[in-house]
């Protein structure tokens, strides 16, 4: 149980500001404005 807690506080306290450090430094993809899109096809 005890074990528990500390992965638990670990992933907490480290691994959300670790996440979006690294977030920093990736590459987000341009979207295509939504005004572009003239149809949609559905199968």
């Amino acid at each position: 149980m005890r074990r528990k807690k500390i992965f638990r506080f670990f992933d907490r306290y480290l691994g959300i500001p670790l996440v979006l450090f690294l977030a920093l430094f990736t590459r987000r993809k341009r979207r295509l404005p939504i005004e572009d899109i003239q149809n949609v096809f559905i199968y």
